[in-house]
C-alpha cells in the first residue's frame, strides 16, 4: 500500500500536459509520472482494440475450420 506522498510544483500547462499523456496511456497520473520518473517503458498500441478483433475473428475461423476437420461430414469442392 502506498503511503508517502510527494508534492512538486509546475506551471498549469505542464501540469495539463502530464495529465493528457497520463489519459492517453491509460493510467493515472500519479502512475505515468512513477512509471517516468523509474525510466519504465511506456508503450501505447492505439489499434490495440482492432488488433484484438482481428485476432478473435481468426480464432472463430480457425475453430470453425476444426471442427469441420472432425466431423464426419465433407464440404463440396467447387
Amino acid at each position: 500500500m502506498k503511503s508517502e506522498r510527494f508534492d512538486i510544483r509546475m506551471t498549469t500547462q505542464e501540469k495539463a500536459s502530464i495529465i493528457g499523456r497520463a489519459k492517453r496511456t491509460g493510467r493515472t497520473t500519479s502512475e505515468f509520472m512513477i512509471d517516468t520518473a523509474l525510466n519504465r517503458k511506456i508503450i501505447v498500441i492505439d489499434s490495440l482494440p482492432e488488433m484484438v478483433s482481428q485476432l478473435k475473428a481468426l480464432g472463430r475461423n480457425l475453430n470453425q475450420l476444426t471442427v469441420l476437420c472432425k466431423s464426419s461430414r465433407r464440404l463440396p469442392i467447387s
